[in-house]
């Protein structure tokens, strides 16, 4: 994956600002048709730091677009940007999604496992 070049900051830091920016519909430069990899890695770093953002809501909302970019799609199992199995993205995005107990996170998790593709990922986080 490529990593988007940023500025000075640490990588949480980073990854929480193009989290937001992607939220509200800012994108960015990296933003393609149907997905962005800056939101892809932003998304992996915030899902695999231990202390979650306060405002979860802006991670959901690019968990769903992530999800949505990366589900397969025609009954092939790679999904729709990477052509990967199981990539990375969609696998962060349905971890964040279950986290949360977001109403979507099922609907993924079911639309991979009809491809062969299963989860491993925490139940929602009590409070």
């Amino acid at each position: 994956m490529m990593v988007p070049e940023l500025p000075p900051g640490t990588t949480i830091e980073q990854a929480h600002r193009i989290i937001v920016r992607h939220a509200s519909d800012g994108g960015c430069g990296a933003c393609l048709d149907t997905h962005c990899p800056s939101a892809d890695w932003a998304l992996q770093v915030v899902v695999a730091e231990q202390a979650p953002p306060d405002d979860r809501r802006p991670v959901t909302t690019v968990a769903r677009l992530v999800a949505r970019a990366h589900l397969p799609h025609g009954g092939a199992p790679e999904c729709r940007p990477c052509r990967r199995r199981g990539c990375p993205s969609i696998r962060a995005a349905a971890q964040w999604l279950h986290r949360v107990g977001d109403e979507t996170a099922q609907d993924v998790t079911r639309a991979l496992e009809a491809v062969g593709v299963a989860l491993d990922h925490p139940g929602p986080e009590a409070g």
